[in-house]
Order: C-alpha cells, then structure tokens, then sequence
C-alpha cells in the first residue's frame, strides 16, 4: 500500500527533525529538500476557490471540478517525486509553511496523512529571532509578538479545520516529548502511520549528506542549525531567555496560552476531535 505523509508545524518548532526521523523508516524516501512547489499549487487552489465567480468560472464547471484537476496536479508531483527516490511505499514530505493550507490539502488528497509538531512557543519565537538576525528574509524586520501571531495561527488554522476526516488523518507531536523520549514517539508515529521506525537510533546521526549540503540547511545560512544531522538532543528546550526579554515572554505566554496549556499535558502525541 502506497501512502503520503506530510509533515508540518511552525518554522523552528522541529520539522526537520520530525521528517529525518520519520525517512529513517522502512522503504520510505530519503531526507530531501521541502516540497514548495506543492505549496504554491495549493495557494493556487485556494484564490481559484475564492474568487471561483469571478475567475475560475471561466475554466471549470464548478468547485468539484475544479478540487479534482487541482488534485490530478498534485499526484502528479508526488508520483514523480515517488519515482526519483525508487518508488518508496512511504513518501515523506514537508515544509513548514504548507501546514496552514493542511486542511484544504486533505480535501484535494484524502489518502493523505499528516503529522504537526509543537514546541515551547517561546522557544520557537527566540530560534526565529536569531534566524532573523542572521537573515531570515521570514522574520526580517518583524518582532517577537508578531512571530507568536504567526505561530499561533498555523495551529490554529488545523484546529479549527472544518473536515472531520482531517482531524482524523493528523497527528499532533510535542516537539519537547519528541527530544527527551524520541523512541516512545516513534512508536506512537509508528502505529498511528503504520510506517516501520525499527531502524531509528536516537543517538546516531540520523540524515542524508546529500541534503545537509544544499539549501537553508548547508552552513552559514540563517536557518542552519549545528544539530541537523546529529543525535537527538534536548539541548535547546528551556533557552528562550538567551534571546527574549521578560516583556517579550509575557506576551507570548498570554497571547499563545492555548498552546502553551497542550503542551502542558503529559501525552506526548495527540489528535483534534472533530468539531
């Protein structure tokens, strides 16, 4: 059985980390680059939707017609993308900014899985905020109270998704269980994606050379990090007070509370019930 897992959640919360792992499972892909092709046919498919009356008309019959030529569009793209890696059962992708538009993904692809990290927010607006002081054209001239805007609205654009059958296909993994007892998250991926993780050690280097050599990842750019490629660490958690000043750290524990208050919970991994 062939399936597709996408792998999403705010940037700096552990994509790759979460994708590394999960490209370490039987007859899966290998760790590569992030699929941004695949978001700007979803952002297509999202304006034709809305603007459907006064555009999309034109060329499709009505709204199904159009989900399913958009679909088509899009297996094409995992199918090719299938084939280059050696027609792998289990086809692991991700970027992080795709994770908003999950729901409407899940509509156009309903063999679809997904699986969203979470971490600390304020951990994830301070590793954001270095990412910008170093250059990160994603957080140039923004502050730590608009990232946190940001980051609470990835989540809950999945929350709130209206598709009971979403909820149903997404898991949710807290990126602090993930760091600090990697292998008990495994096997709960492991079971809820039925995707052989056996393979995976935490504590040995875990990703591709070639993709450590290309992109953001490749060293010297601003989304770098020292720990891509290497063992599991938790070495990060905690460190939001490096970076941000007290003022900051109310404001992201007010306004992202919600999520601070999931993360809060001991299970390590869980899933939306259906509105």
């Amino acid at each position: 059985m062939k399936t597709i897992t996408f792998v999403g959640g705010f940037l700096r919360t552990g994509t790759s980390l979460l994708q590394s792992i999960l490209c370490q499972g039987r007859d899966t892909n290998p760790m590569i680059g992030e699929v941004i092709y695949l978001r700007g046919l979803v952002e297509t498919y999202a304006r034709c939707l809305y603007m459907f009356d006064q555009h999309a008309r034109f060329y499709f019959d009505d709204d199904r017609h159009l989900g399913e030529f958009c679909g088509n569009q899009i297996r094409q793209l995992l199918d090719l993308t299938r084939q280059r890696y050696g027609n792998p059962a289990h086809l692991i992708l991700k970027h992080p900014q795709l994770t908003p538009n999950f729901p409407l993904l899940s509509e156009l692809l309903p063999e679809a899985r997904f699986v969203v990290i979470l971490r600390d927010p304020r951990d994830a607006v301070a590793s954001a905020v270095r990412a910008g002081r170093k250059g990160a054209a994603e957080f140039a001239g923004t502050s730590p109270a608009r990232i946190a805007a940001d980051y609470l609205s990835y989540y809950q654009r999945c929350f709130e998704g209206p598709d009971a059958d979403f909820h149903q296909k997404t898991i949710y993994v807290k990126y602090e269980h993930l760091v600090r007892d990697p292998l008990s998250v495994t096997s709960e991926l492991q079971t809820f994606l039925g995707i052989d993780l056996g393979g995976f050690h935490p504590l040995k280097d875990n990703t591709d050379e070639d993709w450590l050599r290309t992109g953001s990842q490749s060293s010297g750019q601003p989304f770098h990090s020292p720990h891509y490629g290497k063992a599991v660490t938790e070495s990060r958690v905690g460190q939001y007070s490096d970076v941000l000043n007290k003022r900051d750290v109310r404001k992201i524990e007010t306004d992202c509370r919600m999520l601070l208050d999931i993360l809060e919970v001991p299970s390590p991994t869980f899933t939306v019930d259906s509105p």
